[in-house]
């Protein structure tokens, strides 16, 4: 597979047609097509105001990885950064289960750190569960530390109806210029 990673401002036709083709891949028994749609249009709502998405695609033009990325918000998260620092929220990256285990996370983490290197940012964060060794694995290869006085809990629906208590860790990297 060629490492081809494509990226785009949201708002663009090439970052609309990147999240409709995704979409595909969520887990059907979560919910409905229109569903999954209705929740992508949200998603893509929110990114209208600087929010970025890096796609990865295989030699046969599938998307194999998506990363999505948001601009700071102070008070959204129980993290904090002085007013002047450029930061941006590292919001959800995924792997198509055929395309995982072959770098490809690592790939667009790498890809999303250099751009905002060059972008002048300060800092890139993400919400992640330790248990989910996915993206945390990913996230400390690339340099990110756990911050380890904040935990968020949060509830999710789980797909069998029932309500699980997760607690969120945030972890950061500070970027260099």
């Amino acid at each position: 597979m060629k490492k081809n990673c494509k990226t785009a401002q949201f708002g663009t036709a090439w970052a609309s047609r990147t999240l409709q083709k995704y979409s595909r891949y969520l887990n059907p028994s979560r919910s409905s097509r229109a569903g999954r749609m209705m929740r992508l249009g949200e998603e893509y709502e929110s990114f209208q105001h600087g929010g970025i998405i890096f796609g990865y695609y295989a030699d046969d033009g599938e998307c194999a990885g998506i990363l999505t990325m948001k601009p700071y918000e102070p008070g959204k998260h129980p993290v904090k950064y002085p007013s002047d620092a450029k930061v941006m929220y590292l919001s959800d990256v995924a792997t198509r289960f055929e395309y995982r285990n072959q770098g490809i996370g690592t790939h667009l983490f790498e890809h999303a750190i250099r751009h905002l290197e060059v972008l002048g940012y300060d800092y890139i964060y993400l919400r992640t569960n330790e248990e989910n060794s996915m993206s945390y694995g990913i996230a400390k290869r690339c340099g990110f530390v756990q911050l380890f006085d904040i935990i968020e809990e949060v509830e999710r629906r789980r797909t069998d109806g029932t309500v699980a208590k997760d607690a969120r860790i945030f972890m950061e990297k500070k970027l260099s210029k």
